[in-house]
């Protein structure tokens, strides 16, 4: 019996809050491994929290994201649309203190070593030939086909276009319309 899936690739959401705020929200569901949610929370007396979850059960500040992956917050300000939103994040509350948080320091390392394990190793995480050629679409990015684990353009992209709903520019997904699934075949579900 074929079963319909979800689509490998990156979905935006909007929530309402009970106040009427929006919440946006990106799901990158890959073909194989953990999927991992970006979000914007909505603080009241601080400023927006950009985070990243896996499973949604590990909720990690986005500057330690980057850090782990070897990318200082800074260097990205160029790439993304609205940098002003990303300015504070190269200081942010860790472990009860606010500190610089630089990507090859003794704190990052049991992040570094949780996302390797979890994200950045082939073996467990691939987004898979569709995922890649969804990402690739929606961001028009020129990375090729046979790649298909996370690459630092896909990071970028999938923060850009979240912080950019934020300011009311881009488009958010149905992930439940039917161009967002595929069907899972019998032989496929046998493996």
């Amino acid at each position: 019996i074929n079963q319909i899936v979800r689509s490998p690739g990156i979905y935006y959401k909007e929530d309402i809050t009970k106040d009427g705020q929006s919440l946006h929200k990106a799901t990158l569901i890959p073909n194989r491994g953990s999927w991992l949610n970006f979000g914007i929370h909505k603080k009241k007396l601080l400023h927006n929290e950009l985070y990243v979850s896996v499973d949604k059960t590990h909720e990690f500040n986005v500057a330690v994201f980057l850090a782990a992956l070897g990318i200082d917050i800074k260097e990205i300000y160029s790439d993304i649309t609205h940098p002003e939103f990303l300015k504070r994040y190269s200081v942010t509350f860790f472990k009860d203190t606010y500190e610089e948080i630089e990507p090859n320091s003794d704190r990052i390392s049991p992040f570094k070593e949780f996302f390797d394990t979890r994200i950045f190793n082939p073996k467990y995480y691939s987004i898979g030939h569709v995922g890649r050629y969804k990402l690739n679409q929606k961001f028009n990015l020129n990375v090729p086909k046979t790649v298909t684990d996370l690459t630092y353009q896909d990071i970028v992209a999938i923060i850009d276009h979240l912080i950019n709903l934020e300011y009311k520019e881009g488009s958010l997904d149905d992930i439940d319309h039917l161009e967002n699934r595929r069907v899972r075949s019998v032989g496929e579900l046998l493996q």
